[in-house]
């Protein structure tokens, strides 16, 4: 088992993240065994969310790192959105060194990652990629990295497909997770990459370097060379 600790700014973070990590171990980096992913700031008892936590999470985290229950951990990432820059700077200087932290960077939410994987979203909302006059998603230059509200474009799809109970609004925990178990086994990594050039694929390598580096092979003894 490799466990993974995550800070991220909320619950619909950590649902995408979460998906995220199993594709890319899987489909990079051969990780074939469990991976499990965790709450880190749930594990330092802070209970309020939002960028400005995660600072005083690994400030509270540091100490801990080679005592129960975080000395198993192999990795811990880190996701922020792009507009915390302040933050980010803070957040470099507390994990500089540290080779188990990977900082990523949503350009601009962690929506538009999301939105990035086309073939899927559109799949799992039941619409097709024929044009649709007034909606951003299909104007011939949209890119998600480039959208100034990835949230209202997600809920600009959930209301016009029939079959979700729910609209995204400004945030839907639920049909996040909903998402999610379908990525974990399937997200289009390639075609994310593509569209988030700037945030999600240095996200994607830097992820699938850290998996080579702490993953142990796992070998069958009888089937070891003597």
């Amino acid at each position: 088992m490799m466990r993974i600790g995550i800070l991220c700014e909320g619950p619909i973070d950590l649902e995408l993240v979460s998906a995220l990590l199993e594709r890319i171990a899987r489909s990079r980096a051969r990780v074939n065994w469990p991976l499990q992913p965790g709450d880190v700031i749930e594990q330092v008892r802070m209970r309020k969310r939002g960028y400005g936590q995660i600072p005083k999470a690994l400030k509270l985290l540091n100490p801990l790192l080679h005592e129960k229950p975080f000395e198993g951990y192999s990795l811990f990432v880190i996701v922020l959105d792009y507009k915390t820059r302040g933050t980010q700077r803070s957040i470099r200087r507390q994990i500089r060194g540290d080779h188990r932290f990977l900082l990523g960077i949503a350009i601009r939410e962690i929506e538009a990652w999301w939105l990035a994987d086309r073939r899927n979203t559109l799949e799992w909302l039941g619409l097709d990629d024929a044009p649709q006059d007034g909606y951003r998603y299909w104007q011939d230059d949209y890119n998600p990295e480039r959208d100034d509200d990835p949230k209202r474009t997600l809920d600009e799809l959930t209301q016009l497909s029939s079959r979700v109970d729910a609209t995204y609004g400004g945030g839907n925990v639920g049909l996040a997770r909903e998402f999610a178990s379908l990525w974990t086994d399937r997200a289009a990594l390639r075609q994310i990459e593509t569209q988030c050039r700037q945030g999600f694929a240095p996200f994607c390598r830097r992820t699938t370097q850290a998996f080579h580096r702490v993953r142990k092979p796992h070998r069958n003894p009888r089937h070891h060379r003597k």
